[in-house]
């Protein structure tokens, strides 16, 4: 497998679609299977796995040891989980206060209430 992945990756950084293809087709389970262990949602996987793939694509020169692809890749889907994680949760945000838009939140009734200065006991 390592050899096979080594001749794809100089085969694709030398202009190669069909070997990047391979290449990708090669890792994509592995990479979707280290997704799901961060993000557990298989729609935020894939969207993970696809930017680190795009990732990958575009960084592919910067590279500098072949052997290091596997452990590139997996910190790559690794971040690209983190990445989608804060996505779904500034969604989720925008989601709230886009409901609390349409249906405001009354005040607390003692938001206003002069409260008389404290003494001691």
């Amino acid at each position: 497998m390592e050899q096979q992945t080594e001749i794809l990756l100089r085969k694709a950084r030398e202009g190669d679609q069909q070997a990047l293809n391979l290449l990708f087709r090669t890792w994509y389970r592995r990479a979707h299977q280290m997704a799901m262990r961060y993000v557990s949602d298989e729609h935020m996987a894939r969207e993970a796995v696809q930017h680190a793939f795009m990732s990958v694509y575009q960084h592919l020169d910067q590279l500098q040891q072949s052997e290091k692809f596997v452990s590139w890749l997996y910190r790559t889907v690794i971040n690209c989980c983190h990445m989608e994680g804060r996505k779904k949760q500034r969604s989720r945000l925008t989601e709230l206060n886009l409901a609390e838009a349409h249906h405001p939140v009354p005040k607390w009734p003692i938001a206003n209430f002069n409260w008389p200065n404290a003494t001691a006991c």
